[in-house]
Formats: structure tokens, sequence, C-alpha cells
């Protein structure tokens, strides 16, 4: 709007506020810390903006979170994959050419979800290879080959299960530090027609063969910063058949 531009520069306000972040090309950081920047790998320039826009004293702290993820990437991370490696030797995952039935079709819908999220921008983000970060991502027994041939060596894959017991009894609880990995997860939870499910209000389909499949899949990058979604599937004994999303959280 002319009247918005006329009170920013010739900008709209998102535009401005951007803008103003910016440090003036006569601002210079500290060299000292300009050469812990560098020294660690980071854009300078983006550390460059944040000591103008917020100071040098937030860029100080923000470099020893990056310090501290570093560490327990590096502590944490060779531990995972051989918990992961233990995990798959012990039990590995099902041959595809064996499935069939619902096992088939849950690992065929288990896959086309995985695959679906590869390709999103949330996977794009969590999947996306750097320092001191790993993917970490599990699922149900029936989805361990279609994780693993997706993703491959790219990420730790586990079992539901066994990322249970990773948490419980392995990594410690109280670590709650910034996260140097990323929580990916697909699940199907099998339900007799007839259990009744209070989370859920089911259609009125007029029938009561067959099971419900609730399907959930979601991403964490940090306590604060994620989503999962919940949907509703039926097997009628031959094909599984989407009902409906009755669950979309996004935080």
């Amino acid at each position: 709007m002319t009247r918005t531009a006329e009170r920013h520069f010739g900008l709209c306000v998102p535009c401005f506020w951007k803008a103003q972040g910016r440090a003036p090309e006569a601002f210079e950081l500290p060299n000292n810390l300009l050469k812990r920047i560098v020294s660690m790998g980071e854009d300078a320039g983006h550390f460059r903006d944040m000591a103008w826009r917020d100071g040098v004293d937030a860029v100080k702290q923000s470099l020893d979170q990056l310090d501290d993820v570093a560490a327990a990437h590096r502590h944490w991370s060779p531990k995972r994959r051989a918990f992961a490696n233990e995990c798959r030797r012990g039990a590995a995952a099902p041959d595809v050419r064996f499935l069939a039935g619902s096992d088939l079709a849950q690992h065929r819908l288990l896959r086309d979800k995985m695959s679906a999220f590869a390709q999103s921008q949330d996977g794009l983000v969590s999947l996306a290879p750097g320092p001191h970060r790993l993917a970490i991502l599990s699922t149900t027994r029936l989805g361990l080959a279609a994780a693993e041939e997706l993703f491959g060596s790219s990420a730790v894959i586990l079992e539901e299960s066994e990322q249970s017991r990773w948490f419980a009894e392995i990594y410690p609880a109280s670590d709650q530090g910034p996260w140097w990995y990323a929580l990916v997860w697909w699940t199907i939870q099998v339900r007799p027609r007839d259990i009744e499910d209070e989370r859920i209000e089911r259609p009125n389909s007029g029938s009561s063969t067959g099971s419900d499949w609730i399907v959930e899949s979601g991403v964490r990058w940090g306590p604060l910063a994620g989503g999962s979604r919940h949907e509703l599937w039926h097997w009628d004994g031959k094909q599984a058949v989407f009902v409906k999303t009755y669950r979309d959280l996004t935080f």
C-alpha cells in the first residue's frame, strides 16, 4: 500500500524489518569473534547481522550453543549408530517378498508416507546433510525395509520399540540442551472395529468387518519445533482405504 511504503522507505512492513536487521557495510564484528565464527565453519554474515540486531553477547551465546551441539553430536552420534546396528543384527528387517495381506498393505502405506516426506520441505530440512546433525527415524517392524530402502545410510533407522528403549535406558532424559538430532516417525496401530476409541469419531460405515488402522507420522527438530498427523484408515480384508485425518498438529 502507498501509505505503508511512504512510512517505510518504499518497503512493505516485513521487508522493512528484514532490512532493519541487516548490518550496515561499515559495521564489523570484533576480530576474535570473527575468527571463532570462521574456525567453526559458520556464516559470518549471519552472525554479523545478529550482532548488529541483538548485540555481541547474543552472538557469543549462540556460538556457545553450537559448541554444545557439536560436543553432544561427537559423543552420542557414534553410540546411536552402534545401537541401531546392534538392533538390526539381532532382528533384521523382514523380507518384503514374503509379506502378504495386511502386512504387505501396511508396508506399502508406510513406504508411501516416507516417500512423500522425503520430498517435502520438512524432509529436506531434517534429512539434509550437515555438521553436528543426525536424522533419527523410527517406524514399525513392517516399515523397516521401506525406511532402509529410501533413506539408507543417511539416517539412523530404528523400530519404534527400539527407539523407546534408547531414550528409556541409554540416552539421559535430563539432557535438555540444544538438539543434535531430528526425530521422524511413521507408525500404524491396528484396532479391531469393535473397540471404541474416544479420540476418534468413526463415520457410520455400516460395516463391522476388518480393522481400523491408526496411522501416525511426525517430525521434531527440537522441543519447540515439529508436528504430527494422525489418520484413520480401514482395512476390509483386501485393501486399505483412507477414512479421514482426525488430528493435524504443528508446533
